[in-house]
């Protein structure tokens, strides 16, 4: 895939002045949603874990925030194959989190493995392109 842009000399000026800060400059976010097209994968993952407490297991509402945080999960999405089929996390008599997964260590395995299926499923993780102008390089 070619990851090469070739951009003028204004545009390789302002973004080499953002390099390795985040902007919301909205000539740096049109370039990086144009450039989609040509982007390619380093195989590298970025993820950012929010802080994990034993409270945290207390309540599925608690899985539930921690989850979307970590990135658009659900509780339903990570139960135990062995919970019974009928299973609802929400039924007021339903067993906590935490009889459920033992340990914040048996809920962060079943949560990372299930982020590994979804990143199996197709192109994702820290992509990047190459900016150039003239002999420059910026990635």
């Amino acid at each position: 895939m070619d990851t090469y842009i070739e951009v003028d000399d204004e545009m390789f000026a302002l973004l080499e002045s953002y390099a390795g800060t985040e902007t919301t400059d909205d000539r740096v976010v049109e370039f990086a949603g144009e450039s989609l097209s040509v982007l390619d994968y380093t195989g590298l993952f970025y993820i950012e874990v929010p802080p994990l407490n034993d409270s945290t297991l207390n309540s599925w509402d608690g899985i539930d925030y921690w989850l979307d945080e970590l990135g658009g999960f659900f509780s339903g999405d990570i139960l135990p194959a062995d919970l019974p089929e009928d299973f609802d996390p929400y039924d007021d008599n339903s067993v906590s989190p935490s009889v459920v997964f033992g340990s914040t260590e048996n809920f962060k395995k079943a949560v990372f493995e299930k982020l590994g299926e979804r990143i199996k499923e197709g192109n994702a993780g820290v992509a990047f392109v190459t900016v150039t102008n003239g002999g420059r390089k910026l990635d």
